[in-house]
C-alpha cells in the first residue's frame, strides 16, 4: 500500500517540547531538552551543585518539535498523513498524552476563536476538520460525503456525552470473529461546515469538567475524546455505489 500504510508500523510517535513558561517561574531554568533534528531529542540532567550539564541521553521518535516550531509545522508533518488515509477509507486516531500543563490541550485544540476558521493558534482537531470540509467541497461532483461527530469525556471513571447533558455512557462490546466496529453509544451529530462545527464544539466544551491551576484558568480535568465517522459514496451518472466508511479520533490523555 501507498503512503504511511506501508510502513511497518502503523503507530508512531511525535514529541513537542513545550517552552518554558513565565508563570511557573521557569524563565530561567536551565535548557535540559533540545531538538537535534527531524526525529531525535537531546536530553542531559543538570548536576546537583552547579548548572552544567551532566550525563547526555538521545532517543529517537517519529517527529520531533521544538518550542518555536509553530501549530501548522506540526500538523503537516505529524497529523496531516492520517487527514489523507481517512479520506482513502482507513482509521486513523491522534492521541496526546502528558502530564498537566504539558501542552496537550494547546496542541490538539490551541487557540479557539469566535469566527468559524483556522487561525495561527488552531490546533489539530479544527485543521483536521477544516482539511476534511475542503475534501469533501472539492469532491462534491464525485462523493457524497457526511461526516458525523460525537464528543465524550473521561471522568472520574465514567464516559459522559458531552453533546447529551453528560449522559453516562456504556461502550459495546465488538464482533471480533468478524471484525464488527462501532463508536460507544454516544449522540452523532453531522456536521456540514465549519460554523456548525463550531456551534457543536462549544456545546460540548461548555460541559467539560475543568478548574484552576497554575498553567491555565480553565484547565480540562477530564480526558476528552472527538469522534468522526466519515461516510463516503462514489456518485456516477447520479448513481451510487462504492460505500466505505472511515474514522478519525482526537483526543487527550494524561
Amino acid at each position: 500500500m501507498d503512503g504511511w500504510m506501508a510502513d511497518d508500523s502503523r503507530i508512531q510517535v511525535a514529541v513537542r517540547v513545550r517552552p518554558r513558561l513565565e508563570q511557573l517561574n521557569e524563565r530561567y531554568d536551565v535548557d535540559c531538552c533540545r531538538k537535534v533534528d527531524q526525529s531525535t531529542l537531546f536530553l542531559c540532567n543538570p548536576t546537583d551543585d552547579q548548572w552544567v550539564f551532566g550525563h547526555k541521553t538521545t532517543y529517537s521518535f517519529n517527529y520531533v518539535f521544538n518550542e518555536d516550531d509553530s501549530q501548522q509545522d506540526v500538523y503537516t508533518s505529524a497529523a496531516l498523513p492520517l487527514v489523507d488515509a481517512a479520506v482513502d477509507g482507513n482509521h486513523a486516531a491522534i492521541i496526546a498524552y502528558g502530564q498537566t500543563g504539558g501542552g496537550k490541550t494547546h496542541t490538539i485544540l490551541g487557540m479557539t476563536e469566535d469566527e468559524p476558521h483556522v487561525s495561527e493558534g488552531s490546533g489539530m482537531f479544527l485543521r483536521v476538520m477544516s482539511d476534511l470540509f475542503h475534501h469533501k467541497k472539492c469532491n462534491k461532483d464525485r462523493l457524497h460525503v457526511v461526516m458525523t461527530l460525537s464528543i465524550i469525556e473521561i471522568y472520574n471513571e465514567e464516559i459522559r456525552d458531552l453533546l447529551n447533558d453528560k449522559k453516562v455512557i456504556t461502550l459495546r462490546m465488538t464482533n471480533k470473529t468478524t471484525n464488527d466496529e462501532d463508536t460507544p453509544d454516544a449522540v452523532r451529530v453531522a456536521v456540514e461546515d465549519m460554523a456548525q462545527l463550531q456551534k457543536t464544539f462549544a456545546k460540548a466544551n461548555e460541559q467539560r469538567a475543568t478548574c484552576t491551576h497554575a498553567l491555565n484558568d480553565v484547565s480540562s480535568r477530564s480526558h476528552a475524546l472527538f469522534l468522526l465517522d466519515i461516510y463516503q459514496q462514489v456518485c456516477m451518472r447520479h448513481l451510487q455505489f462504492l460505500c466505505y466508511v472511515s474514522s478519525f479520533c482526537t483526543a487527550g490523555f494524561g
